[in-house]
């Protein structure tokens, strides 16, 4: 187990349970492992051609360098100064190109980046941008999905061949084991062989010489004897011993087999008596109810002679407290007589007060309303002469208002036919621009069209929307929509709905995407 190449490659704290792999299984499994090798054997075979390309070619510039021709050098040198001037050229080329770019760039941000013709364009490249990284998100996840299955027959490769290496292994050490269990009993045989030759060369030594000693073999054949004795004891024992255990285990399963009657038995008696006991007990039911019955109708019969005597008992004390009462209530009357003619003195006392207190105030209030409605006279006599003066003041001045009226409306004339000319001109001039417009932004599209088609990214979408015209474009038809196309359009950003849309660092604080509905 210290071996195991599973354990040593990957070391489990609980044992890993038998994975069962069927026909097919084995054979897929067999299949990627051959189709890895073959892979394998390819990438090797391309591998050693680059190298050995790389060293013919390294062999053949060395060879052309060292070579020496007439004017060898000065064609060298030219091919240098040549090479040398064309980079620069083209990097001079590239920066200027790379400014014009910078500069167009940012004459279409200042002319597009508030107008929806630009937004709805934007989207459609945005859309068709995110449709192009979907479809390689898919090719990367299929892309994926066979190393993955490469990497899993490799893997199972590599656990088939530490498999069969284990046991390979396993396989070898048994033939080891065999091996040297064979030499050991060889050279056991060889030993006693030589043992018994030289026992045979001694006992012979000892008839030629006539000192055979023959008590050692009575002795030899005695305890061979009481071997032989002691095995057939040991037997006998051991038969008697097995004889005794069959018997034990007879009487066990006779045991078993009368306690189970005997539950039998009991269970039967025991339902028997359940029975005779539910018996006893309805019939002792039985009895208690009647007894019950005849007490209940006693105890009523006595209750109806008691309730006469206590009828009679309650009708005297109600008649007592009913006296009492009435007396009571005589005394309370009189208390309640005197205490409401001392309210009523009370009462009288007050009302007199406050009517003379309310004769008063009226007094007061008459007097305070005469004073307030001579005050007001005065202030509208005084309002009045005011109204007269202004009057007079407001007759001449329609006079001068009509005048200057008629100086204003000639004025307004004027202005109205000056304002519909300018009206015209910035009309006009609005059209010329928004020809302009759609000439630069028709450009724009066509350069952003060619840089997607470049990039690989289906520009259908982005064609649609630069469609010249008001409304602009419609989006693309997709499949299983029938006649509806998406309208694209500018709404509030919702970053879960496009997440991969990169959001342009100067314009981070606004709230703007770009989006598409059905129209």
């Amino acid at each position: 187990m210290e071996d195991d190449p599973f354990k040593r490659r990957y070391p489990l704290e609980e044992p890993k349970r038998a994975v069962l792999l069927s026909k097919d299984d084995i054979n897929r499994i067999i299949s990627h492992a051959q189709i890895f090798q073959t892979d394998e054997e390819k990438e090797a075979a391309a591998r050693e051609d680059r190298e050995r390309r790389r060293q013919a070619s390294k062999q053949l510039s060395a060879a052309l360098s060292q070579r020496k021709e007439l004017g060898s050098e000065l064609k060298k040198k030219q091919y240098e100064l040549g090479t040398k001037f064309a980079k620069v050229e083209m990097d001079r080329e590239a920066r200027t190109e790379a400014r014009k770019n910078q500069v167009l760039e940012q004459a279409y941000k200042r002319l597009f980046e508030d107008t929806d013709r630009v937004k709805y364009f934007k989207t459609a490249k945005n859309f068709a941008e995110i449709v192009k990284e979907r479809n390689d998100q898919i090719a990367t996840k299929a892309t994926h999905k066979d190393e993955e299955a490469k990497f899993d027959a490799k893997f199972l490769l590599g656990t088939m061949r530490d498999v069969d290496q284990h046991h390979w292994e396993g396989v070898e050490k048994e033939r080891i084991k065999e091996k040297n269990k064979k030499k050991n009993a060889e050279n056991w045989r060889k030993q006693r062989n030589e043992v018994l030759q030289k026992k045979s060369r001694e006992k012979w030594e000892h008839l030629r010489d006539g000192y055979l000693i023959r008590d050692e073999d009575e002795q030899d054949k005695a305890k061979a004897a009481r071997k032989v004795l002691e095995e057939k004891e040991r037997l006998r024992q051991y038969k008697e011993m097995l004889d005794n255990q069959i018997l034990d285990k007879h009487a066990l399963f006779d045991a078993h087999h009368r306690l189970e009657e005997a539950e039998e038995v009991k269970a039967k008696l025991f339902n028997d008596a359940k029975r005779q006991m539910k018996l006893e007990h309805q019939k002792i039911k039985e009895c208690l109810d009647k007894d019950k019955r005849s007490l209940r109708q006693h105890v009523a019969n006595t209750l109806t002679d008691e309730g006469a005597l206590l009828k009679a008992k309650e009708e005297a004390i109600l008649k007592k407290a009913i006296l009492e009462a009435e007396e009571k209530a005589r005394e309370e009357s009189a208390l309640k007589q005197m205490e409401r003619e001392k309210t009523q003195e009370a009462i009288k006392e007050f009302y007199d007060q406050e009517m003379a207190a309310k004769e008063r105030r009226r007094y007061e209030e008459r007097l305070s309303g005469y004073q307030e409605g001579r005050r007001i006279a005065d202030n509208v006599d005084r309002l009045q002469r005011e109204e007269d003066s202004k009057a007079d003041r407001h007759g001449n001045l329609e006079k001068e208002a009509q005048h200057l009226q008629m100086h204003q409306i000639a004025k307004r004339q004027a202005n109205r036919k000056a304002e519909e000319v300018n009206e015209i001109k910035d009309y006009m001039s609005h059209m010329r621009s928004l020809d302009n417009e759609e000439e630069m932004f028709q450009k724009y599209a066509q350069m952003e069209i060619e840089n997607c088609e470049a990039r690989g990214i289906d520009a259908h979408a982005m064609r649609k929307a630069a469609r010249p015209g008001i409304e602009c474009g419609k989006g693309p038809l997709f499949k299983d929509r029938g006649h509806i196309r998406p309208r694209y359009y500018a709404a509030t950003w919702n970053p879960e709905d496009l997440v991969h849309v990169k959001r342009n660092k100067d314009l981070h604080d606004t709230k703007a995407r770009l989006g598409f509905t059905l129209y």
